[in-house]
């Protein structure tokens, strides 16, 4: 019987040498004794000694059988590394399956950029990336305004913007340009449109000059050299 197709590099080196019932029973008990791990041979072998062949005959039997399509028999030798475990194997195979998805999901994606002008896309891309750089400043830039503004105490912020040259006011990383010296210069043209603080001694309401305080200043303090004129007498 021509078997060498179900058995292992080892095992088919063990047929080549004529192995005896007596060494499988050794590798059998062997390994029987480390652990079990060739227990699932004892059905095969019951309470008799097979020969090679007949160990290969009841493998191959033991396979066919419908009843063991989940527990197939397969005799290899784990110390050459050709040996997968069915944790191992499982495993592989998962990560295979997983791999194939990715991979169709990835053909669907590309299928659905059949006929799209690239060089489009980018551009429209480029064009969306300028306009929300634009935005963005703007948006600074208006806030900035405001702010400064309020600051300067503007009275009505709206009118006093109006006044302002916005093309000369500029974004330098976190600094605004531009816009103090405008606002100083505002300041002294059309002073009206902000709450400035009057001076120390002038009269907020007049814009004159307030006395100090202590009243009046005394007559010797302004000699201006006239004389009392007399009562004149009567006729």
């Amino acid at each position: 019987m021509a078997l060498n197709g179900l058995l292992s590099p080892a095992c088919r080196d063990i047929n080549a040498r004529q192995a005896t019932t007596a060494e499988w029973l050794r590798i059998y008990k062997l390994n029987r004794s480390q652990g079990g791990y060739m227990d699932f041979l004892k059905a095969l072998f019951g309470d008799s000694a097979l020969t090679f062949d007949q160990l290969a005959s009841a493998i191959q039997e033991h396979n066919g059988k419908a009843e063991n399509k989940e527990k197939q028999i397969k005799i290899g030798n784990i110390g050459d590394g050709s040996y997968v475990s069915s944790d191992k194997f499982k495993a592989k195979e998962t990560e295979l399956a997983t791999a194939n998805t990715t991979i169709k999901n990835l053909q669907g994606e590309i299928k659905k950029w059949d006929g799209v002008d690239v060089e489009t896309l980018r551009t429209a891309a480029a064009n969306w990336e300028t306009k929300y750089t634009q935005d963005t400043a703007k948006i600074r830039t208006d806030s900035a305004v405001e702010i400064a503004l309020m600051r300067a105490k503007a009275k009505n912020p709206k009118a006093a913007r109006a006044l302002l040259d916005e093309s000369k006011i500029k974004l330098d990383g976190g600094k605004v340009l531009g816009l103090d010296d405008q606002l100083e210069a505002l300041k002294k043209s059309d002073a009206y449109l902000f709450d400035v603080e009057a001076p120390a001694g002038a009269d907020p309401a007049a814009g004159g000059f307030t006395p100090p305080a202590g009243g009046a200043p005394k007559g010797s303090e302004f000699n201006f050299g006239f004389t009392t004129l007399k009562d004149m007498p009567k006729q």
